[in-house]
């Protein structure tokens, strides 16, 4: 019973955390984009890209930070955990994350357009990345049927 309601727990945290997320967003766009120009028309001159390319940046990094914190054990149990250790664990995964969106935004059009063989099986980097994200997006339904039902 303590363990199905630490999963319910954790599942609420994660889904609390992408939300919070999602909505800084939100609130950061039309901010930084209308309000902080108005005020401060030297320092954000330049005008933001259109909100559906950050909405495209989104479904990529709720999904990589979601799974980059599950991974190095944010939302385990943390009764009798230090502070530091705590701090530590979303340092993994902010490092973890950002290393990973930095891979993807590097590679150039050509890149994404290379074919090689991989196991056995032709592949193109933008395959495999749609992979990655696929088998991220598996990791975070199996969590989600795991410790939200």
């Amino acid at each position: 019973m303590l363990k199905q309601r630490a999963r319910v727990l954790a599942g609420g945290l994660i889904l609390a955390d992408l939300a919070i997320t999602a909505v800084s967003l939100l609130v950061a766009y039309p901010l930084r984009n209308q309000v902080l120009r108005a005020i401060w028309p030297s320092a954000f001159s330049g005008a933001l890209y259109p909100f559906s390319r950050y909405l495209l940046l989104l479904a990529l990094v709720l999904p990589v930070f979601a799974l980059c914190l599950v991974s190095v054990g944010f939302y385990s149990s943390r009764r009798t955990l230090p502070l530091w250790e705590e701090l530590w664990a979303a340092a993994k995964a902010v490092f973890l994350a950002t290393a990973t969106i930095s891979l993807l935004e590097s590679f150039s059009e050509d890149a994404w357009m290379r074919r090689g063989v991989v196991n056995g099986y032709e592949a193109s980097v933008r395959g495999l990345a749609f992979h990655v994200a696929g088998h991220e997006l598996h990791h975070l339904r199996t969590i989600r049927d795991k410790y939200l039902v």
